[in-house]
């Protein structure tokens, strides 16, 4: 009886730790995607004309940054909400071109005799 409590403990306590890992892990942030297309992982505190004020997402406590809105393509906030400012770069890539190769065979110019006498 007492090996069957102890797996139901066992049990419990596996369900009770994943369920805490599961809600951390769930926890949103904002993200500001930028027009150079990279992601800041935020939390947004405020927006004006011409900059959106953000703590990092991994440090709530900490310093709060702000971003020109002319860098900011984007912001996805946590709830799934989205708001456009600015088209993304585009980043240029080196057009493929099609190129024949000559498969043609050219004679060589040096012409070998044959100077073997018998």
């Amino acid at each position: 009886m007492k090996n069957i409590n102890s797996i139901k403990s066992i049990i419990i306590c596996s369900i009770i730790c994943f369920l805490s890992i599961t809600n951390f892990s769930l926890q949103a942030q904002d993200k500001i995607h930028k027009t150079d297309n990279t992601i800041i992982e935020t939390n947004v505190t405020e927006i004006n004309d011409t900059q959106i004020k953000y703590k990092n997402y991994n440090n709530p406590n900490g310093p709060e940054y702000t971003i020109p809105i002319s860098e900011v393509y984007m912001i996805v906030y946590k709830n799934g909400d989205k708001e456009i400012y600015n088209t993304p770069k585009v980043i240029p890539t080196t057009p493929i071109t099609n190129t024949q190769v000559s498969t043609e065979v050219k004679p060589s110019n040096n012409t070998t005799t044959n100077t073997n006498n018998t």
